[in-house]
């Protein structure tokens, strides 16, 4: 898997991510949506962005106050990117980063990282997480949510995709990994702009009528349909 990532920038997230600075503070928005009320309040919280890319996310981190971050990724080209903005990142596979780093982070984010590693693996991914996050430590996931209407394209567009989430699959792996305070959400687009607007009135209108189909047919009715989901847990010890 490793030598797929030698070229994933070029085969494929290249044509998805702007790299200019107003797409960089565009998914700061984005992630100010996602995450504003899930961070941790002391700006100096040791955070590990595991599976960074472009470090959008790590740009996010730094509007938000916070000082104390580091990122990893198996893209040699994303880390390349990272290191020209500045960011503190290497290359590096996270079950060897994470196995001498026992209680070293007060939060591990994985943004659409899960999707990417193999369902064999979804349960030694999430311990060693959990080994390295400090008690009442925060583990948080951003993966496609396959009960979007549009989630089997998120699923199948890119080829390094390997596992396809739902609220309740992700609530599941979550808890059979021993993380407590379980909140899955969705991951829903701000408003920012009328076109936007229109969009997220379609959307609801759209979600509403598919939320009554899914209960006609005898389906569990989705919570959730946004187009992305968003984990949050907490590590606590009994």
């Amino acid at each position: 898997m490793k030598n797929l990532y030698d070229f994933y920038f070029q085969s494929h997230f290249q044509r998805l991510n702007n790299l200019s600075e107003q797409g960089y503070d565009r998914s700061a928005r984005y992630y100010r949506s996602y995450y504003e009320n899930l961070l941790p309040r002391d700006k100096q919280s040791a955070i590990l962005d595991a599976g960074c890319g472009l470090g959008q996310f790590i740009h996010f981190l730094q509007k938000e106050g916070y000082t104390n971050y580091y990122g990893i990724d198996l893209a040699s080209d994303h880390v390349a990117i990272c290191k020209r903005r500045g960011y503190p990142v290497e290359i590096a596979d996270i079950f060897e980063f994470l196995q001498n780093k026992k209680q070293t982070f007060d939060l591990v984010a994985a943004n659409d990282v899960l999707e990417h590693i193999p369902k064999t693996r979804t349960m030694e991914f999430l311990a060693v997480i959990f080994h390295a996050l400090k008690d009442n430590g925060t583990i948080l996931l951003k993966v496609p949510n396959m009960s979007n209407p549009f989630g089997l394209m998120d699923r199948y567009q890119d080829f390094t995709h390997e596992v396809g989430f739902t609220e309740f699959s992700l609530s599941e792996v979550l808890a059979m990994a021993g993380f407590k305070d379980i909140q899955i959400k969705g991951a829903a687009y701000p408003v920012i702009s009328l076109q936007s607007a229109i969009g997220k009135i379609a959307e609801q209108s759209l979600y509403a009528m598919l939320r009554f189909l899914f209960h006609m047919q005898g389906h569990a009715v989705p919570r959730i349909m946004d187009k992305d989901l968003i984990g949050k847990a907490i590590k606590k010890q009994l």
